[in-house]
This record gives structure tokens, sequence and C-alpha cells, in this order.
């Protein structure tokens, strides 16, 4: 198995289970962790762009991980819902007093 292999078995379980639209792909990450006793190893992020979807995207990823094992591949991955909040520069340090 490859890295590009691996994105492309989860983007199909994704997209059978309609959530490929809620998944950042470009900010997603997947790849290949160094063997430990000739397994291979391999770290999947996936981002989501609203936490509605994170527990069927995390259903998905445990699924693939017990998948992957079963073929004597370690699956280690981390779902994570993308921040929309946009830093300003300043702080907000409380209501104004007059």
């Amino acid at each position: 198995m490859t890295t590009q292999t691996l994105k492309q078995h989860m983007v199909e379980k994704l997209a059978s289970a309609g959530l490929l639209q809620d998944v950042d792909l470009e900010k997603s990450e997947f790849s290949e962790l160094p063997r430990f006793f000739e397994t291979s190893h391999f770290f999947m992020r996936l981002i989501v762009h609203s936490g509605a979807s994170l527990p069927r995207s995390r259903e998905i990823a445990a699924r693939m991980k017990q998948n992957l094992q079963s073929q004597g591949i370690e699956l280690d991955y981390l779902v994570q819902a993308q921040s929309t909040a946009q830093p300003s520069g300043r702080m907000a340090m409380g209501a104004a007093r007059a």
C-alpha cells in the first residue's frame, strides 16, 4: 500500500457514505511512518468542514484501521473539524467601560 492508495480508499469510503463534500482533502494528510517489525505504518489526518460530520467520519476511519490491521498494516488517524475562526490580529479584552 502507498499513501496514494490509502487516500484513494478513504475517498471512496467517504463518497459512498455521502461525506466526501464535508472533507477538506487539501488540508487532510496521508503519510507513511517508519516501519516497525516489518509492518507498514501509515498516518491519516482528516479535516472536516464542520463538527456535524465528525462522528461518521471517525467511524469510517476506525473501520479503515480495522480493515488494514487484518492485512497487517497499521494506521494511526486523527479526524478534526476545520476551525472557522479567522484571527483578527487584536485580542478582545472584555466590555468597554464608559
